[in-house]
């Protein structure tokens, strides 16, 4: 890239999101649907308040699995406050106790919500509530297990909004929430939007 092209800056940040668009629901400063990064001098790079600025972050979860398969047990956690137990028979047979697959439910369907939420509100329809389940199903393919689909069910309390409008950002978010495009290898995901009646 040309010098003077790679000096070009906007308040001489590191990297500055210049125009965002709303298919990910969360940088939405543009209409565009594409997001374009302009690095500046390297003078900046380890700037406090340029790195403050960033759109990035880092967050763990971790599990520990005990014994074999069929009769061991398992413990995860993330955060402050998600824990819980996992054993095959949670996972596989409808046991009690959770699954790592009830987390990934949870995690697109928290994902889902508040990039909808995002979406409606910087098109002036800010949302009463999005509330969103989502339903995983774990087959054999292959002989081996796989995520084969995904279903979003999704219901929204949005003042002064059509239900095709709300339709229409909830593909958005759908289409570009960061869960959503982390699980892009699953066959088939399903969305079900509606307004609350």
């Amino acid at each position: 890239m040309p010098q003077n092209r790679r000096n070009e800056v906007l308040f001489a940040h590191d990297i500055r999101i210049l125009e965002a668009g709303g298919t990910d629901g969360f940088f939405t400063e543009g209409e565009s649907s594409t997001v374009h990064l302009l690095r500046v001098d390297d003078s900046h790079r380890h700037s406090d308040h340029n790195t403050a600025r960033r759109p990035s972050c880092r967050q763990r979860g971790g599990a520990e699995w005990k014994g074999d398969v069929p009769t061991g047990t398992g413990t995860f956690s993330a955060g402050d406050a998600i824990s819980g137990g996992y054993t095959y028979k949670s996972r596989f047979e409808d046991g009690p106790g959770s699954n790592p697959e009830q987390l990934i439910a949870a995690a697109h369907a928290a994902c889902f919500s508040m990039a909808l939420a995002n979406l409606l509100a910087n098109s002036g329809h800010p949302p009463e509530s999005v509330h969103t389940d989502a339903t995983i199903t774990l087959r054999l393919v292959d002989g081996s297990p796989m995520i084969t689909k995904i279903e979003l069910v999704t219901v929204g309390r949005v003042p002064g909004i059509d239900e095709p409008t709300f339709v229409e950002k909830a593909l958005a978010a759908k289409a570009g929430c960061p869960v959503s495009r982390a699980l892009a290898g699953v066959p088939d995901i399903i969305l079900n939007a509606s307004l609350a009646r």
